[in-house]
């Protein structure tokens, strides 16, 4: 399978991390210059549909891979049916959380268990709700929204979606964007200067390539 970003920041980051052949990079591993993940969103559902993981996946949940590959797309529709699947499979572990929709329609947890145990036991109940195909729908959600160009490096993917949604980064290349998220994320203390996490349009475009901020957008 080709390395694909996924969505590290959201509330499936532990099983994403599980499931995906590449998640959130470090510097050292960047692909640049256009590289793209595959020919078509079809391509890549079609790769988690012969996955190994694959073979744990619900019928309701393979039946939305499988149209979606034919189709090309997943339309939030299908997302959310998903999606509330997932969120009543972690309900009936005794877990009362109320979900929030970002921009891109992605859902997010609006409060998480307080104390280590709790959020340990949460770890574990995410993991199991999801290996029923919903870590893939949800990644490859994610994946068709904030970054629709397919691009296999997530600072060029974040950049492109932030400049689609519009002009957030003040004439900003793409070196000067890298250079500023790995300051602040792999430097030990470097901050945002030119990128505004505030704005919904980039928190989203960050957080659905990979750049995990605490900001839902």
């Amino acid at each position: 399978m080709r390395s694909r970003n996924y969505l590290a920041s959201s509330f499936l980051a532990i099983v994403v991390m599980m499931y995906c052949s590449g998640c959130t990079s470090t510097p050292g591993d960047d692909v640049s210059g256009g590289a793209r993940l595959a020919s078509s969103l079809s391509e890549l559902i079609r790769e988690d549909l012969n996955s190994g993981a694959a073979s744990g996946f619900s019928e309701e949940n393979r039946t939305i891979l499988e149209q979606a590959a034919d189709a090309g797309q997943i339309t939030q529709a299908m997302y959310t049916d998903a999606a509330l699947r997932y969120q009543a499979c972690i309900a009936s572990y005794g877990f009362d959380i109320q979900w929030m929709q970002r921009a891109d329609g992605t859902y997010y947890p609006a409060s998480l268990p307080s104390d280590q145990a709790s959020m340990n036991s949460y770890n574990e109940v995410i993991q199991s709700c999801a290996k029923d195909g919903f870590a893939s729908i949800e990644s490859l959600f994610s994946l068709q929204q904030d970054n629709p160009g397919l691009y296999a490096d997530q600072y060029e993917a974040a950049y492109m979606c932030v400049n689609t949604k519009g002009d957030y980064l003040s004439g900003m290349t793409l070196d000067d964007f890298r250079s500023e998220l790995q300051s602040v994320f792999f430097g030990g203390g470097g901050r945002f200067v030119n990128i505004d996490i505030s704005v919904p349009d980039v928190a989203v475009c960050l957080n659905g390539n990979g750049f995990g901020l605490a900001y839902p957008g």
